[in-house]
């Protein structure tokens, strides 16, 4: 008779065929409702590529006298307004990465030791200048309570916007993005009047909307591919990743037949003309409209507005919940630092894992069928309880208190209640 296979063996294969059989239990309609949003962000950078084409044709043929607009001999200028959208993708793109870099760095216990003695020496500074401080003149407390409120609003805004976000929230903010930039380039169009037609503002302001609709390209982009690889079911991953592909060649598509309509003068039904590219040079054709141009961006509002209401309907990604949550259990951690000792510091890690547990659960239950979700619920808390466990393990060996780092007691009863 063969031998029975390993206890390690058998425990392994009896989660492959568990894992098997619950890849497949996802809800359709929630999968559609997880990509529509990601989907419109690519549409919305694909759309800019195809219209955009004709926008630069139709400003090439604008008078230089007629409005700062105007690209005729001026390569400069054209390969700027064309290059802003790929730099502001580049700056929105840098942006989230350095958060997530910045967030990844301060994670391990090391990082937080190194914060809380950086903490000491600045209040130790605070202190050495508050004595300073007393000894000056008067007349010099207006501009340390000055420097006391800039140091205090320069913290503020840089913990608010330097803290990581969500997917979801990366989306929204693409969605807010698009719609800034997209409106900022069809008023670009209504700010010459009169004889002040060389004025700069017109085409500051064109940059200007193409730099933050830019920059929600990046945002989407960089939110869309990763929200889709971590709320997407595996069984349908890579389809509804290619998805988000297909949606950018749609945007191309559309975004050329939209270019091609508001900026080509039709043969109005007779047969024996054909259409023509309109002329907006000083001999313009005055059968030719060449204000359309505009309407090619202020098409973007609508789908950046029902982008950001659609945001509001789909859950968190429950991977980065998971990972975020580690690091504010971190940073309850490093807290814990200035509780005296005779205080359990244990119980308020056990609540925290408690909603973490939840708000995963939740956000699971919006895809997956019941027992689907509860599996899957199971391997995420399972990570989160590794990372608290390796949490642990390094500060047994780094040598900080072990009363400082604790590791919670909730976390086997939450694995097994899962």
């Amino acid at each position: 008779m063969p031998s029975p296979p390993p206890l390690k063996q058998q425990e392994h294969q009896q989660e492959h065929q568990q894992e098997h059989q619950h890849e497949h239990e996802y809800r359709p309609s929630a999968v559609l409702r997880l990509i529509l949003v990601p989907t419109i962000g690519g549409f919305l950078f694909g759309y800019d590529i195809g219209g955009t084409s004709f926008v630069i044709s139709q400003l090439e043929s604008l008078s230089s006298s007629s409005s700062s607009l105007s690209l005729q001999g001026s390569p400069f200028k054209t390969g700027w307004i064309v290059s802003s959208r790929s730099a502001g993708a580049l700056l929105g793109s840098a942006f989230l990465m350095y958060i997530d870099n910045n967030v990844n760095v301060n994670t391990p216990v090391l990082a937080h030791h190194r914060d809380h003695r950086h903490k000491q020496q600045q209040q130790q500074q605070q202190q050495h200048d508050r004595q300073k401080h007393d000894n000056c003149n008067t007349t010099t407390s207006g501009g340390g309570n000055h420097n006391k409120y800039y140091t205090k609003l320069r913290s503020f805004l840089v913990r608010k916007l330097l803290a990581p976000i969500g997917r979801r929230t990366e989306l929204r903010y693409a969605g807010i993005l698009y719609a800034v930039g997209g409106l900022l380039q069809y008023l670009s169009a209504y700010n010459h009047n009169g004889n002040n037609t060389t004025s700069p503002w017109p085409f500051f302001l064109l940059s200007l909307g193409r730099w933050i609709y830019g920059a929600g390209i990046g945002f989407a982009v960089h939110g869309g591919i990763t929200y889709l690889a971590e709320t997407a079911p595996p069984a349908i991953r890579g389809m509804v990743v290619s998805g988000g592909e297909l949606a950018i060649v749609m945007g191309v598509l559309l975004g050329y037949i939209a270019g091609r309509t508001w900026t080509t003068e039709h043969n109005n039904g007779d047969t024996n003309s054909a259409d023509y590219d309109c002329d907006c040079g000083d001999d313009a054709d005055y059968n030719c409209d060449c204000n359309n141009w505009p309407y090619i961006y202020a098409a973007t509002l609508v789908a950046s507005i029902a982008m950001i209401g659609f945001s509001y309907a789909i859950p968190e990604s429950p991977r980065y919940l998971v990972s975020s949550s580690y690091s504010s259990y971190q940073q309850q951690i490093n807290r814990s630092w200035s509780i005296p000792p005779g205080q359990n510091r244990n119980s308020n890690n056990d609540t925290f894992t408690r909603i973490v547990s939840a708000q995963v659960l939740e956000s699971l239950r919006f895809v997956w069928k019941p027992k689907a979700s509860l599996y899957e619920h199971r391997k995420l808390m399972e990570i989160f309880h590794r990372q608290q466990f390796q949490q642990h393990q390094c500060e047994q060996d780094t040598g900080v208190p072990e009363n400082s780092f604790p590791l919670t007691s909730s976390s086997s009863s939450s694995s097994s209640s899962s």
